[in-house]
C-alpha cells in the first residue's frame, strides 16, 4: 500500500507536466504585426487582459464588447527551435491577412489589446493561441 505513494505521487507531477500553458505575454510582438495592418491604434492593457480571458474561458467570450475579433490557434510544430514571437506570427499571420480589410477600417484611436498562451507538452510541438481585440472609440 505504501510503495503506491511514490508512484502515484510521480503519476500526477508527469500528468501534470504534460500540458502547461505558457502565456505568450510579448506586447512588442502584438503591436508590430497590428502596424502592418492598422494605423493609429491605441494599446490597452485592460484589453490585452480581456484578450487572455476571452482565449481561457468560453463564458466571458460572450460578454466581451469587442467591435473586431482577430486570432487563432494552430499548432507549431518545433517549437522548442522558434521565438517566441515567431510562434505568435505563425498563429495570427494568416489570420490577419484574413481581416485585412476589417483592420483598414477600423478608425483611428480604436483600442485593442492581444495575448495568447502556449500548451507546451512533452514534445517538441506546442498548440499556441492568440486574439486581438478592437473596440472603436
Amino acid at each position: 500500500m505504501f510503495a503506491l505513494f511514490p508512484v502515484l505521487a510521480l503519476f500526477v507531477q508527469i500528468s501534470s507536466a504534460e500540458d502547461l500553458e505558457t502565456p505568450l505575454d510579448d506586447k512588442e510582438t502584438f503591436e508590430t504585426i497590428n502596424s502592418m495592418y492598422t494605423n493609429d491604434l491605441v494599446w490597452s492593457d485592460e484589453w490585452a487582459k480581456r484578450a487572455l480571458d476571452w482565449l481561457k474561458s468560453p463564458e466571458y467570450r460572450e460578454s466581451v464588447d469587442a467591435d473586431l475579433i482577430v486570432g487563432g490557434r494552430s499548432l507549431i510544430v518545433n517549437a522548442n527551435d522558434k521565438p517566441v514571437w515567431q510562434k505568435i506570427l505563425d498563429v495570427l499571420e494568416i489570420q490577419f491577412d484574413e481581416a485585412e480589410a476589417e483592420l483598414e477600417r477600423l478608425p483611428p484611436g480604436t483600442v485593442y489589446g492581444c495575448n495568447g498562451y502556449m500548451s507546451t507538452r512533452e514534445t517538441k510541438d506546442d498548440y499556441v493561441s492568440a486574439v486581438c481585440l478592437y473596440k472603436k472609440q
